[in-house]
């Protein structure tokens, strides 16, 4: 911007006439006539915006800025890779377009492997507690005196092994004696569930003896034996077993010497063998 100074002159007797031109030369022609009269001042402001003059700068020419950079050998693109293969069988045709391959084959179907399940094991029937029947068998009273017996009997399963066994019997004895006799027995069993088995027993009891019908007498007697079971069903057994005992001495005897021959001995106990056969019903 250029600042002027402004004056305040007559119109008439002053003129002015300023051409200026801004080129590559500058060229300034003036000429006036000034005359200067008092006067009041009075200032008037006048505003005229003078444009500046105006400056251009050319630059030729061009910046650039950009690149790339490669390493290593150029090569041209790779070629697409070949259509996919496929063993797919004689119901898949080989003529497909290039670049499409064949569609892949139809999953596999396996059966399931067999799972074999492994049955429980048969839970066994429980065995019977409860029998009753009835047997027969001989006695033999301390080589004296030869008999046969004839009674019944019942037994309770305690466990699976132990049984609890009752007998009420009659034995005579030489025709003359009778002995009745009332007893229980432990047995042991070693195979319950086997056709055949083992038993172990022992026992204890009283025995009424009557001689000729005129004397009586009673005893305690105690047993061990030795029995086998055969069992052809589950309810129905047959059993053999062998007792030796004792019988315990008379409190006294018979007045008359043929019947001492066959009364129990009222000196000492009186050793006894016997032997039965038993068919017993299980429940």
């Amino acid at each position: 911007m250029f600042a002027l100074p402004v004056l305040v002159l007559d119109a008439a007797p002053a003129q002015a006439d300023v051409s200026v031109r801004v080129s590559g030369k500058v060229r300034v022609r003036a000429g006036a006539r000034v005359r200067v009269r008092p006067r009041r001042r009075v200032v008037r402001r006048h505003y005229r915006v003078t444009p500046a003059p105006t400056v251009r700068l050319h630059t030729h020419g061009g910046v650039y800025w950009g690149g790339a950079v490669y390493v290593g050998p150029r090569y041209a693109a790779p070629p697409p890779p070949p259509p996919a293969t496929c063993d797919c069988g004689p119901g898949y045709s080989e003529g497909y377009s290039e670049g499409y391959a064949p569609p892949p084959p139809p999953p596999r179907r396996y059966a399931a492997a067999p799972v074999t399940v492994a049955a429980p094991a048969p839970v066994p029937a429980p065995l019977p507690r409860l029998g009753i029947g009835a047997f027969v068998g001989s006695v033999d009273v301390d080589d004296r005196v030869e008999g046969s017996e004839a009674g019944i009997i019942g037994r309770l399963r305690l466990t699976r092994r132990l049984y609890l066994e009752g007998e009420v019997a009659r034995t005579e004895l030489a025709d003359t004696r009778v002995d009745r006799r009332l007893g229980g027995a432990l047995l042991f069993d070693f195979s319950p569930r086997s056709r055949f088995s083992f038993n172990l027993l022992g026992g204890a009891g009283v025995t009424q003896s009557e001689v000729g019908g005129v004397f009586t007498t009673e005893q305690t007697y105690g047993e061990l034996g030795l029995g086998l079971t055969y069992r052809p069903t589950r309810h129905f057994h047959l059993t053999a077993d062998v007792r030796a005992g004792a019988r315990q001495a008379a409190a006294d005897s018979p007045d008359s010497d043929a019947l001492k021959l066959v009364a129990p001995s009222d000196q000492e106990d009186e050793p006894f063998t016997r032997g039965r056969l038993s068919a017993i019903v299980y429940f």
